[in-house]
């Protein structure tokens, strides 16, 4: 046994999550949303439309702050395994300084971006 997490039970907790917590993080997002609408006067979208919007912009978040991310990394040298995402719980070993300073760095660069998003859609 590798010691590794069981890939069955992976693929069980991946389609737990698509089920499950996509379509109830969606709803949520949706309600808040057309809450916020009605809230300042606006025209309030259907439930539908209002999780199409929420959807696509935490798409649209997704992709900048992977880009940011990739950027930052590239710009301080750090490896691209690093920027892969991976813990260091998950591959046994503590992250580098560097590591730690461009995850920082990009988090702080994501957070207004991903604020910019979310208001311009």
């Amino acid at each position: 046994m590798s010691g590794g997490p069981d890939p069955g039970a992976m693929l069980g907790a991946m389609c737990c999550v698509f089920l499950f917590a996509i379509p109830i993080g969606l709803a949520v997002g949706a309600v808040i949303l057309r809450s916020a609408c009605h809230m300042v006067g606006v025209r309030v979208p259907d439930f539908l439309k209002a999780m199409g919007i929420v959807l696509l912009t935490g798409i649209a978040n997704a992709v900048a702050s992977f880009g940011i991310t990739f950027v930052v990394f590239m710009a301080l040298g750090v490896s691209l395994e690093a920027a892969g995402g991976v813990s260091g719980s998950m591959r046994n070993t503590s992250p580098k300084d560097g590591e730690t300073l461009a995850q920082l760095v990009a988090n702080f660069v994501s957070l207004p971006v991903g604020m910019l998003i979310g208001c311009s859609c």
